[in-house]
């Protein structure tokens, strides 16, 4: 169980984030507003069709999905769901499950278009933060003989992974890029492996590495995302589920803008993340519900990278980063 050691309650910065761009309008609006408006009409072209077509039939698909739950279940209570559904009603039940999966399926296109429309900007605004309360931004340019290098390296281990048997390539690769210590041989060490693997915590440590933003781990949070959706189809407990599991990804790249400016290593980020890992979970929680609002919740990629550099300064005084 990963331990907590700081006092902060790490829930309120999306929030303090927001109340930092109302206190400062003009300086931080300005480029806001320019990009959120851009975004916010490419994402309206995806979105409007989504509601219009896709709420009344996923609520017509889960509505007759709950009657069925009720006819089989009959008038047993069961579960808490299943009382749920019985005292609001399998159609209303439905409705309120399609919105919620709209709302989820709409944050998938806002994130993409978030992506794309906005990139390094959020990145800025961190780092202004940072300034503000005295923390000097390293200057990590590299220079084109470093970039040089580095293509080259990337090249020759390319070359050198070309060579290898097929097998031992994959493996090295897993290893490598997803943590893997060693691919396990015996279902023992499959089920240790798969439990570890795909703990709240692991994740949160692969989200937060300096390849996160590189192929496959930049496919984590969408696969997440997508294995998780079906959650949303059980009322109350799912969304929440759902919520919670975006939260870790989420988290754990809320300060990867702070480990790559000071260069951290990746074991260092993990260690911290572990030490931290309930701080960053209810800042990812709380920073991916508000982004999931439709329209507006590019505001909010904005503010929540405000939250995160004032959750960094508080951290460094309490001495915990």
């Amino acid at each position: 169980m990963p331990g907590v050691h700081s006092k902060t309650v790490a829930g309120i910065y999306p929030i303090r984030g927001i109340l930092h761009l109302i206190h400062h309008p003009r300086r931080l609006g300005g480029p806001i507003m320019v990009s959120s408006a851009k975004a916010c009409v490419v994402s309206l072209l995806a979105l409007v069709p989504l509601f219009h077509v896709g709420y009344r039939w996923q609520t017509r698909l889960i509505g007759h999905f709950y009657k069925e739950w009720v006819h089989q279940n009959g008038g047993a209570s069961g579960s808490f769901v299943s009382s749920l559904v019985k005292l609001l009603g399998p159609g209303a039940t439905a409705a309120v499950t399609s919105g919620l999966l709209c709302l989820a399926e709409s944050f998938m296109v806002t994130s993409q278009v978030t992506t794309y429309f906005i990139g390094s900007l959020r990145e800025q605004f961190f780092d202004v933060i940072l300034q503000e309360h005295g923390i000097a931004i390293p200057d990590n340019k590299k220079t084109p003989a470093q970039l040089d290098a580095e293509r080259k390296q990337r090249h020759e281990k390319h070359q050198q992974w070309l060579e290898q048997p097929i097998a031992e390539s994959v493996e090295e690769w897993m290893v490598e890029k997803l943590d893997i210590k060693a691919l396990p041989s015996t279902q023992q060490e499959m089920e240790r492996a798969a439990k570890w693997w795909l703990s709240g915590s692991h994740i949160m440590g692969l989200c937060a590495k300096k390849e996160a933003q590189e192929w496959p781990l930049n496919w984590l949070p969408s696969f997440i995302y997508v294995v998780s959706l079906p959650f949303t189809f059980v009322p109350v407990v799912g969304p929440i589920s759902f919520l919670g599991l975006q939260g870790i990804c989420q988290g754990g790249s809320a300060h990867r803008r702070y480990f790559d400016l000071f260069q951290w290593s990746n074991q260092r980020r993990i260690n911290h993340i572990n030490r931290m890992y309930w701080q960053y979970q209810q800042f990812g929680t709380v920073a991916g519900a508000l982004e999931m609002i439709p329209f507006i919740g590019f505001l909010f990629a904005y503010t929540n990278q405000m939250g995160a550099a004032m959750m960094v300064i508080d951290m460094k005084k309490e001495k915990v980063m």
